[in-house]
């Protein structure tokens, strides 16, 4: 009994070392051989790990194990229809921002004629002004000496009263035209920063859509293609490559 049990022993024994040495070899074959060895440590330095950056089902493998491959050479590519339309969505966004931005530049540079207009038009107001406060004060001595009657003389100081009222209206004009130059310069601070937002967005998008593309980054030979047709990535491992330069 004693020696079946020891029998049975080693042959268990036996075949748990057969399966280890087993994966020990598959792994060797698959990324060990490509490890360099140093005095106290293994290092990958000549194994290149190739991953995607951005996630997305791989539409399609352009290498096989074993092949060489150049640095800059398509390895595999990614179902793109997201990111175009990522892309498009950001487009749209710029345009949009970039004709709101346009249309307040233009509403300044027309404001700004109504003010110089609105300023104009006070200048004359207190041109007029003048001229008939001038008026109503000679009238006022004219009518102390009797050389022309009192209703001249009111006629002359209600019209100086209208030009004052005048004036104080186109003062405000001008005022209330400037005050709206102020919001729009408001608003267009506020449209330049959302169309470099924008254009940040679109920016990011089209670097998204070129990461759909993976490639080479040396020229090596596929050494471990982890990757498949249809299979899910997104920033992990990918393919390795042995460095043959």
């Amino acid at each position: 009994m004693m020696i079946f049990f020891k029998r049975h022993l080693t042959r268990t024994v036996g075949i748990i070392c057969l399966v280890v040495c087993a994966i020990i070899y598959g792994w060797w074959l698959i990324n060990g051989r490509f490890i360099q060895s140093t005095d106290d440590a293994y290092v990958g330095g000549n194994i290149t790990v190739v991953a995607s950056k951005v996630s997305g089902y791989i539409s399609r493998i352009e290498v096989g194990d074993n092949q060489l491959v150049k640095a800059g050479e398509i390895i595999l590519t990614l179902d793109d229809r997201d990111y175009r339309a990522a892309v498009a969505q950001s487009q749209a966004k710029v345009s949009r921002s970039k004709a709101n931005l346009d249309s307040i530049r233009a509403s300044i540079t027309m404001q700004q004629s109504v003010i110089a207009s609105a300023g104009e038009a006070w200048q004359a107001e207190k041109f007029d002004v003048q001229k008939s406060s001038k008026d109503s004060q000679r009238y006022e001595l004219l009518a102390k000496s009797a050389a022309i009657s009192q209703q001249i003389k009111d006629n002359a100081r209600l019209d100086y009263q209208r030009m004052i009222a005048r004036e104080r209206k186109a003062a405000n004009d001008y005022q209330t035209e400037k005050q709206r130059l102020t919001m729009l310069s408001a608003e267009l601070e506020a449209a330049r920063a959302s169309y470099r937002e924008a254009k940040s967005a679109l920016d990011r998008a089209l670097l998204d859509l070129e990461y759909t593309v993976v490639r080479s980054p040396i020229t090596g030979t596929v050494a471990n293609r982890r990757a498949r047709d249809g299979s899910w990535v997104g920033g992990r491992h990918a393919v390795s490559l042995h460095c043959t330069g």
